[in-house]
């Protein structure tokens, strides 16, 4: 067999950015000020599950900044992960639920002139919530007696029921599945 010499395979490639990042010239959005821009933060819940019973911006507006809830943002649903075929993709999040389904979920979101007052109002909402029994084991999850987390899912235009907090399931193969059996290769005689 001829020695075949690859452009990329087998050389070393240098990231066009790492001079600029390890040298500290590397621009990162948090370097970036603008006039008249805006600092957001997110409230994220604490609880893995829960509904959100009310939301109090009241303080937090005091401040001098801009708070949204639940009831605010449009009811879109869209999907978080990046996938590249739109009518495959299964939408089930909307931006400032009033259900919290993890920790971390952001429920509500704050901007301000300076990051130190975004910070200081988000502080100050106060949120009502009414914990929910929460699941941790997928298969746990499955059982028609385990806590609901979502209720519905849609692809392309369609509202899908979730049963057993299954929303889809994919089959994923990589390569000729027909020349393997039982982990060893098959050879045809």
């Amino acid at each position: 067999m001829e020695d075949q010499k690859y452009a990329a395979i087998g050389t070393i490639s240098r990231r066009k950015d790492g001079y600029a990042r390890v040298t500290g010239r590397e621009i990162y959005s948090s370097d970036v000020s603008l006039p008249n821009m805006l600092y957001a933060r997110v409230l994220r819940s604490p609880h893995p599950h829960a509904n959100v019973v009310a939301i109090d911006c009241s303080e937090a507006e005091k401040l001098g900044a801009i708070c949204l809830t639940y009831e605010e943002v449009p009811r879109i649903k869209y999907n978080e992960r990046q996938v590249s075929i739109p009518e495959k993709t299964y939408r089930d999040r909307t931006v400032l639920p009033h259900k919290a389904r993890h920790v971390g979920e952001g429920l509500a979101a704050v901007a301000a002139r300076t990051g130190a007052l975004a910070e200081k109002t988000v502080r100050n909402i106060r949120v009502e919530y009414e914990p929910l029994p929460a699941v941790f084991d997928p298969y746990d999850s499955m059982n028609p007696k385990a806590p609901r987390i979502c209720d519905e899912i849609m692809l392309e235009d369609q509202v899908l029921p979730i049963a057993n907090n299954m929303a889809c399931q994919r089959e994923v193969s990589e390569g000729d599945s027909g020349l393997y059996r039982r982990g060893r290769k098959h050879v045809d005689d």
